[in-house]
């Protein structure tokens, strides 16, 4: 309507990895070192250019699990799109 939301897919696009190290004193020394990939808010089904960036972005990064938290589609009408854009992040 009012020209934002070429800038919001835009915005959706810059992804940024932020390393967060958390120090825990009693923690068994197999874990030292562990990493956490925390993927929050997907959104998959919005445009396939995102999830390309989200692809690009993950894909050279080293990590021991990955979390899911948020929403990988909105919460109404058709799931395919979202499945698929899932489908294609857990490829790369």
């Amino acid at each position: 309507m009012v020209g934002l939301y070429g800038r919001g897919q835009r915005n959706a696009r810059n992804l940024q990895v932020k390393d967060n190290p958390i120090y825990l004193p009693r923690l068994p020394g197999p874990f030292h070192e562990f990493r956490i990939l925390h993927l929050t808010d997907l959104h998959v089904d919005m445009d396939g250019r995102n999830v390309d960036a989200l692809i690009q972005t993950v894909a050279d990064l080293q990590f021991d699990i990955c979390v899911l938290r948020g929403l990988p589609r909105p919460t109404f009408g058709e799931i395919e799109g979202a499945v698929a854009g899932m489908q294609r992040l857990w490829r790369c």
